[in-house]
């Protein structure tokens, strides 16, 4: 049968629409269905000569390139509905999966245990891999396909079709049990990593499965793994965040080493630099850990100091230093600055490095977003600035249970409690240490729980440049999230969270960035994704972690809350 990607007049017809509509300010983009115009004969031809090919091999390095067309599949998917990228992504999965043998029926397993595995064979650059097994090369490939499992389960019509629901169980099934339990059963070491680039598959994997999995043990061991890789533990062990540090040449640019506490040039080669990007870009999509102004300092290392277009041709470096004389190779994980950042998705259109599906699907995937988050940008005659709103800083009174209208401070404010754990929200405060805030407490919930504000002079316009800070503190498996009420009476959760933190730090959730799901309001519990709310009258806007008070153990405390918006009464 021909595929229906190759179809694609139409689609063209609506990219050259998308790219002429786009010209509000920056230049123009090219369109998602440009992008995939322009690689549907290599994908069609990548997928049969390519990528099959590697998911029945039953050979696990061979699977270490299979991720390329995982995570290009679904990116097309993402930015075009294309069912047929997603079937593609996860035949690719579910081969592997038909192919696992138990680990003691093959004869160089170095575990030899009941978990399903393949072995390792062929590699060019090392004949001591001869049939033995290797995280690596399966947390390379399964980083994409439990992305693959979450997208599936955000989007709607993917999440109504029963096949796609089974599909969906049994892969989830053997992704928990064959992939992380296997590997976290066997030892420590084989997910906090010796580099910074492997550890972060295992950071990826355990985020993306907290977010999917219903088993509360696993879900736990899930968040101290990418809590872990993060931030370190209590006694401030290495962490992608301790790796950080100001660059020489430019200080609005970061410079990491792969070797965990180092700091010594060159750094982190550019190639396996990618693999760390991969993840920061999924972990601040996902509101866990990286910040704007973290994309923000990759970014500018990127433009700045790996990649410099010369009259001679473009300069790309080897090293995070900026040193050595690379390849431009970027499709696994810079590439993905893109969706933030119109320069690097302009200079993206030109490159000639890695064209491929993943080269071209995330191109489409970043210009899909960019491009919807101008459309969803209020024009500058019909808006005033979205500036601050208002803050909540709640009265400096005594503790005292529950949280109500006297513990608010400012006075153009309303609050209202939501779910069975209402009765139990604490506003807290304690006189050691001295500086301790006066804030909100979830941890004597008897069950989920929402607080909101709403604003006494009317709904709020939370369309374009509008975003919301706060100050919070989660300890456990809580991770704090943004609810709002619309003017047609919905309730929106949502899918950006702020999670566990050792100390008090400021937050910030970007309106047009983020993606919401349906909240069941008497459940306090969310739904199936909602795509494109309209935010142009919010009459609510609050906080939930969806869960029960835990104690000071697991719990949610919010310090103050501030909106940058516009009053639309």
């Amino acid at each position: 049968m021909k595929s229906t990607i190759g179809c694609l007049a139409a689609s063209y017809v609506l990219g050259l629409i998308s790219l002429l509509t786009a010209q509000d300010g920056p230049a123009p983009l090219r369109s998602a269905e440009e992008w995939e115009r322009l690689c549907a004969e290599r994908a069609q031809r990548e997928h049969e000569q390519e990528y099959l090919p590697r998911s029945r091999s039953v050979n696990s390095w061979r699977f270490y390139n299979l991720a390329y067309g995982v995570d290009g599949n679904l990116a097309f998917f993402e930015a075009t509905g294309n069912k047929e990228y997603l079937d593609r992504a996860l035949t690719y999965a579910e081969n592997c999966v038909a192919s696992a043998q138990p680990s003691r029926s093959l004869p160089a397993s170095q575990f030899k245990d009941d978990y399903l595995a393949w072995p390792a064979t062929d590699h060019p650059q090392s004949r001591s891999i001869a049939g033995g097994e290797y995280p690596l090369y399966e947390s390379y490939c399964w980083r994409y396909v439990t992305r693959t499992l979450r997208v599936m389960r955000q989007t709607p019509v993917i999440w109504a079709d029963e096949n796609y629901r089974r599909r969906y169980a049994a892969l989830l099934d053997f992704t928990e049990k064959h992939i992380f339990d296997k590997w976290h059963s066997r030892g420590e070491n084989h997910l906090y990593r010796s580099r910074t680039h492997m550890a972060s598959h295992w950071a990826y994997i355990a985020l993306e499965l907290s977010l999917l999995t219903d088993d509360a043990d696993r879900k736990a061991k899930c968040i101290q793994v990418y809590s872990k890789i993060n931030r370190g533990t209590a006694d401030n062990g290495p962490s992608l965040r301790s790796q950080l540090a100001p660059h020489r040449s430019d200080k609005s640019a970061y410079f990491w080493s792969s070797q965990w506490g180092s700091k010594d040039p060159p750094g982190q080669d550019v190639s396996h630099g990618n693999n760390m990007l991969s993840y920061v870009v999924e972990a601040h999509d996902l509101g866990v850990e990286f910040t704007k102004e973290d994309i923000a300092a990759f970014s500018a290392l990127l433009l700045k100091v790996l990649w410099k277009p010369d009259g001679a041709g473009d300069r790309f470096a080897a090293f995070v230093d900026g040193s050595g004389k690379g390849n431009g190779w970027f499709n696994d994980g810079f590439i993905k600055l893109g969706r933030y950042n119109a320069e690097i998705q302009k200079r993206l259109e030109s490159h000639t490095v890695g064209r491929g599906v993943q080269f071209y699907g995330n191109g489409a995937l970043n210009a899909h977003r960019l491009l919807t988050a101008r459309a969803q940008t209020p024009s500058s005659s019909d808006r005033a600035t979205a500036g601050p709103l208002f803050r909540e800083d709640w009265r400096e009174t005594p503790a005292e249970t529950p949280l109500s209208q006297s513990h608010v401070a400012n006075t153009s404010l309303t609050v209202a409690l939501y779910g069975t754990g209402a009765k139990e929200i604490k506003k807290s405060h304690h006189t050691q240490p001295a500086d301790d805030p006066y804030y909100v407490w979830s941890g004597q919930a008897s069950g989920s729980w929402a607080v909101t504000l709403r604003h006494l002079k009317g709904p709020l316009d939370l369309r374009g440049d509008t975003k919301v800070r706060w100050r919070s503190r989660q300890s456990g498996p809580r991770q704090l999230r943004l609810v709002l009420k619309l003017a047609d009476g919905a309730w929106l959760v949502s899918e950006q969270s702020d999670a566990e933190s050792q100390s008090w730090r400021e937050y910030e959730f970007l309106i047009a960035s983020q993606r919401w799901r349906k909240l069941d309001l008497a459940k306090i519990m969310e739904g199936a994704a909602i795509t494109t709310p309209d935010l142009t009258r919010v009459e609510e806007i609050g906080f939930t972690d969806l869960m029960a008070g835990g104690g000071s153990a697991a719990c949610s405390r919010l310090d103050w809350i501030e909106v940058y918006g516009r009053l639309n009464p």
